[in-house]
């Protein structure tokens, strides 16, 4: 599920968002931030209300840590502890 989960994140981020990274040349191991997807402050609120309202649950502020937002792999770590408690 992880798997499939960062996929949809990879295309989530390359279809809604500001990047100049697409799909074939992006991956669930692309850091968000610097050198990979180079999401700014902006784009990662833009992001976390996406994912928020796609699978209609909230991050509690402890999630929002540099770890559980450096990949789509991490990221999608964190999102499948929701999914599995709804």
């Amino acid at each position: 599920m992880q798997q499939a989960l960062a996929e949809e994140l990879v295309a989530m981020i390359c279809d809604t968002m500001d990047v100049t990274l697409d799909a074939a040349n992006a991956g669930i191991d692309t850091p968000l931030f610097a050198g990979g997807f180079d999401l700014d402050s902006f784009a990662v609120v833009e992001l976390i209300t996406q994912l928020e309202e796609r699978h209609n649950f909230e991050f509690d502020d402890g999630d929002f840590l540099e770890e559980h937002f450096a990949t789509p792999r991490s990221l999608a770590s964190l999102l499948e502890t929701y999914l599995a408690t709804s």
